[in-house]
């Protein structure tokens, strides 16, 4: 069926905030931030994964490592939570 209705305008700024704005496959805007630490076996080979463009990442003095990836729902987040979530030590801020 062809549709006669015009298209809607969306700027490049929009798509972004729609679409890369959390972490995951579910669109939408960032609603928390998961933040997650994680021991130092694991460290420095976690800190090499970009999770998020926006993520937030720290190698503590104790030699782990902390990261703040924002994200919009939960459900999104557990396959990389269930990936390393035996070398997780600590999460705040967040409902996973």
């Amino acid at each position: 069926e062809l549709l006669t209705d015009d298209a809607i305008a969306v700027t490049e700024d929009e798509l972004a905030h729609v679409f890369e704005s959390s972490y995951g496959i579910f669109n939408g805007p960032s609603r928390q931030v998961a933040g997650l630490k994680y021991m130092p076996f694991r460290a420095r080979w976690l800190a090499c994964e970009r999770w998020h463009p926006n993520q937030v990442s720290t190698m503590l003095p104790d030699g782990s490592y902390q990261v703040d990836v924002p994200y919009g729902e939960a459900c999104a987040f557990i396959t990389a939570y269930d990936s390393f979530g035996e070398f997780l030590s600590h999460e705040q801020n967040s409902d996973l």
